[in-house]
């Protein structure tokens, strides 16, 4: 079976097709698994009118079950460092065998230092598998 890219159908009612093009290019060459099973890839990083940290990714699942993700710790870091982290509860948030999957993980406000999130900034992913 090869790598497919699944858009949640709240995101593909609302994507541009400039961004649904920028995903599907991500997707291209980040889609081989490299001995990783899940692989998160920062796409973008922006903030809203609130004022949250909103970190837009894409999700792979390489293993060949599916992936329950929701319940997940996402740490941002710049250099090595670690700038953030937060946990997050999304019971939206599951992969089937072998998919990848555009996400948004919102920071709130005052979680994380604003004159910091600049650059070249590294996304890692907990995740505890619910049996």
């Amino acid at each position: 079976m090869m790598q497919k890219l699944f858009l949640e159908e709240k995101w593909e009612k609302t994507i541009s097709a400039q961004d649904l093009e920028m995903i599907e290019n991500i997707f291209k060459q980040t889609k081989n698994a490299d001995n990783e099973q899940v692989r998160i890839i920062p796409i973008r990083f922006a903030v809203n009118h609130r004022t949250d940290l909103l970190c837009i990714t894409l999700i792979h699942n390489f293993t060949n079950t599916n992936l329950n993700l929701t319940k997940v710790e996402i740490v941002l870091k710049k250099n090595g460092s670690e700038l953030t982290s937060n946990l997050f509860e999304e019971q939206r948030l599951k992969l089937d065998a072998e998919t990848s999957m555009p996400w948004t993980f919102i920071f709130p406000k005052g979680s994380y230092d604003e004159d910091k999130i600049n650059g070249e900034l590294t996304v890692d992913i907990n995740y505890w598998q619910k049996d």
